[in-house]
């Protein structure tokens, strides 16, 4: 074989491998904890193409799944997930795995889906409500500097704290390019922390500026 061929082979399969991890379905922005109570978190995240998704909770008695549901429907053929999980146990730990199939066609009478994908198992606790003391960790002002958030969280020792509060402004502007929430800053909280400890987000003055203010509660439901 000359190496004429060879470089023409290896070309091939990297081209091949290319198309293949393009075709497909990962989970891009997620999953991160909101409203983690006695008996309920919800667990937001996107896909990177259309589909239906649930989360599936496993505790040492249990195994329970849940869909995103609105007017009897199950959320599908989209790429933002809000799944509410409700009857939960307080006090209780709970692992769990998001699971999402892409949907290639939606039509009336027919569904086609592709390929399907699984997130790394993830682990949180339901709100103690007899807990004594606990530590927390609060800032505003990022204004879309994730790295100054990160050495922050790191200075005070984020993994000692049981509560997360953004209370404005972490974004200067909110807009469906270039300014994303996840860029700005959940993309590190889920790195960090928040795939197992919920953040409570207040908007601030400035998410209502930009043409994704509107959605702000998308983000936190």
């Amino acid at each position: 074989m000359n190496l004429r061929h060879l470089l023409s082979l290896l070309l091939t399969a990297m081209l091949v491998c290319a198309a293949s991890k393009a075709q497909s379905l990962s989970i891009d922005h997620g999953p991160y904890l909101q409203d983690v109570a006695t008996g309920r978190a919800t667990f937001v995240f996107t896909t990177s193409k259309r589909s239906v998704a649930y989360v599936e909770l496993y505790s040492a008695t249990d195994t329970l799944r849940f869909y995103q549901q609105q007017d009897g429907l199950r959320a599908a053929d989209t790429t933002f997930f809000a799944i509410k999980a409700e009857g939960l146990k307080p006090a209780t730990r709970y692992s769990y795995r998001i699971h999402a199939k892409e949907i290639k066609r939606f039509r009336p009478y027919k569904v086609e889906f592709g390929t399907d994908t699984a997130s790394a198992q993830y682990s949180f606790t339901t709100h103690n409500p007899r807990q004594r003391g606990s530590s927390l960790f609060a800032t505003a002002d990022m204004h879309d500097r994730p790295g100054v958030l990160a050495n922050l969280l790191r200075a005070c020792d984020y993994e000692s704290c049981d509560a997360f509060f953004f209370v404005g402004d972490m974004m200067s502007y909110m807009e469906r390019k270039g300014h994303s929430p996840f860029t700005a800053f959940i993309d590190t909280c889920v790195s960090l922390f928040a795939t197992e400890k919920a953040f409570q987000w207040v908007r601030g003055n400035h998410e209502t500026r930009g043409d994704l203010a509107r959605h702000f509660s998308r983000y936190a439901p």
